[in-house]
This record gives structure tokens, C-alpha cells and sequence, in this order.
């Protein structure tokens, strides 16, 4: 099946994201190589796959033996991973929106962290006269969700016998990537007593979790049964010191590539303005062509004459303002024609993940989540 053919039936024709199946199953590989063999794998699918589409990474993971577990953020992400065929368990770490009873016959793990998720939960598992998997989230010094230390045990007790089915226990570091790691061990010695003092109380619960990708390759001993990997299977790597983390942790590659069509190329004259305000004028005789993305489909507007693409294999620097559906680069000496496609983001030196956060002075994840969800993701 041809590119052309494929990106004809898109929802938009003019953008597309693509996903390396391949190198999504690299990347879990690898981070499975930095676990034990009694700790899973549970991959974070949440906020549309980082960016990089619930539905197609949820179809890919489905297949990877590595992968135990999903979580996402919401009950209609996990669903919408379900759809896809994603048929493993899965926890909202997030939010339960929608119809509970959906989560019970699908059976998907839901977070309980404070007083109302229970009480809400308590009440739709008797009003169906089912049980409802839960796990609880214990707030070991984020200060985000869950329940403090003592809390989190008073639930435990509290649930002895009830409809809602305690399946695991779990918190989450707020700054595993720091050089210092004070504040991890911390956060590691709150939970590892919340855990002793669980199971002096009998409690010995299936699932128990903290590490993110860096306390993955960082800390071995945040492991615990299970750990949950984002940024790692995508090959969205943190700014880290070398010394930090072992050799294997750059080796993660990035998974997305992000196309458009070229949809116009034109010859200026030297002194013609470029796109709104005027804020570049050419300097000689100007090739320009025009690309099928905007701000609108989350290439940011700071790209503004900050930004590259490539075409045919030649760089070519944006110029000009970006517009809503729309950017203009200067093709000048690239062999560029209407209808070619420029690559935005992947995995060529100057459109990295890692090129555009520096150049927007944010991090990866952002990268890839402002690409807008409804742009297609394809499985390459």
C-alpha cells in the first residue's frame, strides 16, 4: 500500500502521524531488561498515548508479552483502549467519567483517593450488585491525589467485605529525574512503611507500584511487582546527566513521526514580507513553500521563524509567522514541489522530540501531546 494511498483516506489528507511498531516494541524490550522477573511492566496510555494515539498504541501493545498492564487517566480512555482490542487489565489512574457499569463489566481497576471516589464507587457497585476492582493511591509527598499514609490504611480496613475489591496499592514521584535524590527516598521510605504496615494489618494486595521510567532505570529498589513506564516506550527521554542513568536508557528511540503535504511552492522576489505582522522579510530571490500544519494541529506558534523541516531530505527553516492550518518555509535550493511531504518531528537531527523542547523550552511529553487527537495516528 502506497504513502499516497493511505494518507487519501485520512480524516485530514493534509496531516498525519505516523507510529513505528517496530520500535515501540524495541523500546518495551529494553525497559523490560532493567526489571526483574516478578516485576510487570504496566504501560501508561493516558492523554491520547502521550500524544501518540490510545488506539493505535493499545492495538500494537496488545501483542507484546512484556506488557501487562495499561493505565490511563480516564474510564473513556480505558475504553476507548478496550475498543482497540486492548484486552489486559487496565487502571484509571485519573478520573471515572461515564457510566460506571462500564468499568465493572469491562472490569477495569479504578483509583480511589479520596472519600467521595469511594463513597461514589461504593454506590454504584451495590446499585449493579457487583464488585468493583479499585486500587488505592497513597500521597507520598506529591501532594497531587490520594490519601496520606494512615488514610490509605484506614481504607483498606474500612473495605474489608465490601463490594469494591482492593487490588493494589500505588503513589507516584514527583522528581525522580532530580540529581539529588533526597526527596525520591523519601517519598520511597513513605510508601515502603504504608506497605509493612498494610501487611502487618493481613493485608497482602496483588499489586503494588511507584516507579515511573526514570525510577525505573534509577532506583531498582521502587520497583516493587510493578512499575509504570510513559515516556520510556515512546523514546521520550528526560534531561538527564549521563551518570545518572546506565548507557542502555539513550538507546530508547522515538517512536512518532509527524507529516504534512506541501500544498503550494512559489518564487519571491528579495524584500517580500512573509505570513502575518511582517515579522520576516526575504533577504533575496525566495523559494517558499507552504505546509499543511498549523497551530491549530499543535505545531506551536513559537516555531515561529524558530523552527524546521525536512523535505526530500533537506532541512528547511519555517519563516514567518505560523498560521492556524498552515506554515511557510523557505525551500530555497531543495528540491520541494507541490504535493511532497514535510516531516515536522522524528527521528532525523533538528526535528526531535528533544530539538523542539529545547527550541519551545519545555519537555518531550508536551512535544508530542500538543499534536492534535484528531489527526490520524497510522501503524507503520
Amino acid at each position: 500500500m502506497t504513502e499516497d494511498f493511505r494518507v487519501e483516506t485520512l480524516i485530514n489528507p493534509f496531516s498525519w502521524v505516523e507510529i513505528d511498531r517496530a520500535k515501540l516494541m524495541d523500546n518495551v524490550y529494553k525497559v523490560k531488561q532493567f526489571l526483574g522477573p516478578q516485576t510487570h511492566l504496566a504501560a501508561m496510555i493516558k492523554s491520547n498515548a502521550y500524544g501518540h494515539g490510545i488506539a493505535a498504541v493499545a492495538e500494537i501493545l496488545q501483542d507484546v508479552p512484556e506488557v501487562s498492564w495499561a493505565v490511563t487517566y480516564s474510564l473513556s480512555e480505558a475504553l476507548q483502549a478496550r475498543g482497540a482490542g486492548f484486552q489486559k487489565p487496565i487502571l484509571v489512574c485519573g478520573y471515572a467519567d461515564g457510566d460506571l457499569m462500564a468499568a465493572i463489566e469491562q472490569k477495569i481497576d479504578l483509583v480511589i483517593h479520596d472519600q467521595d471516589s469511594v463513597d461514589r464507587y461504593l454506590e454504584a457497585a451495590r446499585r449493579c450488585r457487583q464488585s468493583l476492582y479499585v486500587q488505592i493511591k497513597v500521597d507520598s509527598g506529591l501532594s497531587r491525589l490520594g490519601f496520606d499514609s494512615e488514610q490509605a490504611l484506614h481504607q483498606l480496613i474500612q473495605l474489608q467485605n465490601s463490594p469494591l475489591i482492593v487490588r493494589g496499592l500505588f503513589s507516584h514521584f514527583s522528581e525522580s529525574d532530580a540529581q539529588d535524590a533526597w526527596y525520591v527516598q523519601y517519598q520511597e521510605q513513605v510508601f515502603a512503611d504504608t506497605i509493612v504496615a498494610a501487611r502487618k494489618l493481613g493485608f497482602d494486595l496483588p499489586w503494588i507500584h511507584l516507579a515511573n521510567t526514570t525510577a525505573v532505570v534509577r532506583f531498582p529498589g521502587a520497583h516493587y511487582n510493578m512499575v509504570r513506564v510513559g515516556g520510556g516506550i515512546y523514546g521520550l527521554l528526560k534531561n538527564l546527566l549521563s551518570d545518572q542513568v546506565p548507557d542502555s536508557y539513550w538507546s530508547l528511540k522515538p517512536i512518532l513521526s509527524w507529516k504534512a503535504r506541501v500544498l503550494q511552492v512559489k518564487e519571491v522576489p528579495c524584500g517580500t514580507y512573509v505570513s502575518y505582522g511582517r515579522t520576516f522579510q526575504t533577504s533575496q530571490t525566495t523559494k517558499l513553500a507552504v505546509v499543511s500544519t498549523g497551530y491549530a494541529d499543535g505545531y506551536s506558534r513559537d516555531l515561529s521563524n524558530n523552527g524546521l523541516m525536512q523535505i526530500n531530505g533537506a532541512m528547511v527553516p519555517v519563516v514567518g509567522r505560523i498560521g492556524m492550518n498552515m506554515t511557510i518555509v523557505d525551500a530555497t535550493g531543495a528540491p520541494v514541489r507541490s504535493g511532497d511531504t514535510a516531516i515536522m518531528l522524528g527521528d532525523i537531527d533538528g526535528i526531535r522530540v528533544s530539538d523542539l523542547m529545547k527550541r519551545l523550552n519545555t519537555i518531550s511529553y508536551e512535544v508530542t501531546n500538543r499534536i492534535n487527537w484528531t489527526i490520524e495516528r497510522l501503524i507503520v
